[in-house]
């Protein structure tokens, strides 16, 4: 029995994926921006392009997706800094504050 084909645009991205597996980037992450690519950028005939000078085209969108996730997570913990910070000011201000939350807080 023979085994099914896939498609061109599999194994395709098979090879897209083998490409970028070994720089430790995550499957689903090259398939969404590969696909992100061929629907809103380079058509349904854009392999070409992607795969001109060792997928160049995909490895800058995944430099760019990679800054964007951290410049989130650093705005995340600046957030979580600053209300920690306004807590320690609410409690270390509060003269009502249990003297074991202050001492907790001076540590």
């Amino acid at each position: 029995m023979a085994g099914r084909r896939r498609k061109t645009g599999q194994r395709r991205m098979d090879a897209a994926i083998d490409h970028f597996a070994p720089m430790g980037y995550n499957k689903a992450d090259v398939r969404k921006i590969i696909n992100n690519l061929l629907k809103n950028v380079y058509g349904d005939n854009g392999w070409p392009l992607l795969e001109e000078n060792c997928y160049l085209v995909v490895q800058e969108a995944l430099f760019e997706k990679q800054e964007e996730e951290e410049k989130l997570q650093l705005q995340l913990l600046r957030e979580e800094g600053e209300e920690a910070q306004a807590c320690v000011t609410l409690v270390g201000n509060n003269p009502t504050a249990i003297p074991s939350q202050k001492k907790n807080l001076a540590q």
